[in-house]
Parts: C-alpha cells; sequence; structure tokens
C-alpha cells in the first residue's frame, strides 16, 4: 500500500507540475505562429505520439479497436473531444494574449463547477460546505468580473469546458490512455486539413522551432497519462489537494514569470476562491474519513 501511494504521488505530481509550467511552454510556441495552428499541430502531434505509445504496449490496441464497435460510447468520445479542443484552444488563447492569471483562474474554480453540474444534471446531493465552497467560487468570479477591464471569460470557458468534459468521460467511462487515444484522432483529420490549407508556421519556423511544435504531442499526453495513473493509485482526497498545485503554479508564473498584471482587489478575489478550495477539501477530507468509519463499522473493527 505505501508503495502504490508513493507511486501515486510521483504520478500525480509530475502530471500536476508538468501542467502547471506549460504556459512557459505555449508562449514559446505563440512566438512561432497563432494558437488556431499551435492547437492543430498540438492534435496531430498528439496522434502520432500516441501511436508510438500503442505500439511499445501493443496489448492496448484490442481496447481502442473495440471502442469503435460500441457507437453510443464512440459518440460520447465525439462529444468530449469536441469539449477538449475548445479547451486547449482557449488555454493557448489564453497564453498568446498574455492571460495566463484567467486561465489559472479557470482551473482554480473547475473542482466547484464539478459540484454545480453535479446537483443540476446529476442529482447528486449538495452538502453543506460544498454549498459555502461553490458560494465562495461565485463571490470570487463575481469580483473578477466587476473589477476586469472585460468579462473573465477565459476562465470561465475553461471551467466549463473542462468539467463537462470530465463529465463525458464519467458518463462513459474508459481508461485515460484508450479516450484520449480516440479523441485525438477523431480530431487528427480535421487538424490534418487545417494545416495543408492554412498552416504556414512549418514551412517558415527553424529546425529548432519544428522540435518545439513537435513536443506539443509528449507534452500533451505524458501529463495525461500521469494523471490517469494517479487517479488509479490515490486516494481522492489526496488528488482533491494535488489538483491545486497546477493552478498555483500558473498564478506564480503569470505573475512573477509573464509580470501580468495584479492589484490588490484582483487579489483579494483569488483569495475568495482559494478560501472556497480550501473548504471543498476539507469537506473532502471528511467525507472520505466517514466512508473509512462507515466501512470499519460494518466489518465490525
Amino acid at each position: 500500500m505505501e508503495k502504490t501511494l508513493k507511486q501515486g504521488m510521483l504520478f500525480g505530481l509530475t502530471a500536476y507540475g508538468l501542467w502547471g509550467v506549460i504556459p512557459i511552454y505555449f508562449r514559446m510556441l505563440t512566438d512561432i505562429t497563432k494558437s488556431y495552428e499551435i492547437l492543430a499541430h498540438r492534435v496531430v502531434w498528439s496522434a502520432l505520439f500516441l501511436i508510438c505509445i500503442l505500439v511499445m504496449m501493443n496489448s492496448q490496441w484490442g481496447t481502442v479497436i473495440s471502442v469503435f464497435r460500441r457507437p453510443r460510447m464512440l459518440l460520447t468520445l465525439l462529444l468530449s473531444s469536441v469539449l477538449i479542443a475548445l479547451n486547449w484552444f482557449v488555454y493557448i488563447y489564453g497564453v498568446e494574449t498574455k492571460r495566463v492569471v484567467h486561465c489559472s483562474l479557470g482551473y482554480f474554480i473547475t473542482p466547484l463547477v464539478n459540484v454545480a453540474l453535479g446537483v443540476i444534471l446529476l442529482n447528486e446531493k449538495i452538502r453543506f460546505w460544498q454549498g459555502i465552497a461553490l458560494g465562495c467560487g461565485v463571490v470570487g468570479m463575481l469580483l473578477m468580473a466587476s473589477l476586469a477591464d472585460s468579462f473573465p471569460w477565459i476562465a470561465l470557458s475553461l471551467a466549463a469546458t473542462f468539467s463537462s468534459y470530465g463529465l463525458m468521460r464519467k458518463l462513459q467511462p474508459v481508461d485515460t490512455l484508450t479516450g484520449v487515444t480516440i479523441e485525438t484522432w477523431i480530431l487528427a483529420p480535421i487538424a490534418v486539413l487545417y494545416l495543408f490549407m492554412q498552416g504556414t508556421a512549418w514551412q517558415t519556423s527553424s529546425r529548432h522551432e519544428h522540435w518545439l511544435l513537435i513536443l506539443s504531442g509528449p507534452a500533451t499526453v505524458i501529463p495525461l497519462f500521469c494523471f490517469g495513473q494517479a487517479a488509479r493509485l490515490l486516494p481522492l482526497s489526496t488528488l482533491g489537494f494535488l489538483q491545486y498545485l497546477s493552478p498555483s503554479m500558473q498564478f506564480l508564473v503569470a505573475v512573477f514569470y509573464f509580470h501580468e498584471p495584479m492589484n490588490t482587489m484582483q487579489a483579494m478575489a483569488f483569495a475568495v476562491v482559494w478560501v472556497g478550495l480550501l473548504i471543498y477539501s476539507f469537506d473532502l477530507v471528511l467525507a472520505q474519513t466517514g466512508k473509512k468509519r462507515i466501512k470499519k463499522l460494518s466489518k465490525g473493527e
């Protein structure tokens, strides 16, 4: 059990750590081309990288092929591929337009949006502290909206698309590698067509920039795979704490590395969201502790 937890922590820290610093990488890509073309390259190179992984993991081919024989699952993955493509594009656009702070806010409020979707769409009961946490998230977003020069649509779009993506995957669960493979394969023909018709970055860039574009595949797939492994090996409460590492690092990158503006009132808005996340985490730990006690009582321990 201790070895499993250590492996899970390693995978989790790798996934969220990579996601935390990935704005630096995408900022380098935005110096090469625009967000539309970066997205197309990201899809194509991810699809090719996943083929290489499947070749090395020969046993996984059967699972991937079986999905194509199940129309309902394939339709769900079609919808989830659209959602993840939108999420990727909005994130790249946020980095391109120097709004990484908004990107980090989007992923801060994602757990709270997950709670809201569960209540609205799945009729899940909301616990008291979850309601308080959700209220903090709403207050924080309203403060950001009132203080910003424009509506924080990047943050809301990222939270909405990633939460909806998670919901689609929950309704039709497949393992991480299979799901991401099918999603990128669905998107790949459109991405290839766009690159042939509109793409200019590959023709005008240097060999060094070619490698930067190619690395968008591993940069996408590796943290997703690590996240899937962490989700399988770690308790939900531990994973819940780890998920704040990525947006926290992105926030620090935005303010201290990219020098994006941050005034006192905006910092207060973020503080309200952080309080909501702490309350959410506290509730998560209480719920997990309660389940463990019930299991022990049922076993007569």
